[in-house]
């Protein structure tokens, strides 16, 4: 699939990171991806959602069931430049979880009702959470909104400079 076939994606949002709960997570409906070369936002009015650039991450999955938590930057360890350290970040999850991987970050239930992310350093560990039913979702991506001080520098000609 090209990258012109592709069409942004309406994901639900399930909550604020620090105080969703595994049932937030798991209760929004999946979207509806989009045959290739078209696009739809169907979410039921009821759903509040955040509208992702087309990206082959989302599409590659065979039956993706997406779902979206906001986080602040500063909370997730994301450094934003200064007036924006607490910028609101999207983390894209994909509930359908296909098993450990390599260098991914999955969301799991945590002992006091609520969530956390985690990274594993191997598969052992991880089996061992999914067979405790603690593993919710693979974080598939994060959205950082584009900041005052993230552009480049001056070109020198006014008419391509940011700040103009």
């Amino acid at each position: 699939m090209s990258r012109s076939d592709l069409a942004p994606l309406a994901v639900p949002l399930a909550g604020y990171y620090s105080t969703a709960t595994p049932e937030q997570v798991l209760s929004p409906p999946a979207p509806r991806i989009p045959p290739p070369g078209t696009f739809g936002f169907m979410m039921p009015p009821t759903v509040l959602s955040v509208l992702l650039p087309p990206t082959p991450r989302l599409y590659d999955r065979a039956e993706p069931s997406l779902v979206a938590l906001v986080a602040p930057a500063s909370e997730l360890g994301v450094d934003l430049p200064s007036p924006n350290e607490d910028a609101d970040v999207a983390i894209v999850l994909d509930r359908t979880v296909e098993g450990f991987r390599d260098r991914s970050f999955f969301l799991l239930r945590d002992a006091a009702g609520g969530v956390l992310l985690k990274a594993y350093a191997e598969s052992a560990a991880y089996e061992d959470d999914a067979r405790a039913g603690l593993v919710l979702a693979e974080v598939l991506m994060c959205t950082v909104p584009f900041c005052a001080g993230m552009g480049g520098g001056s070109s020198g000609f006014g008419e391509e400079d940011e700040l103009f």
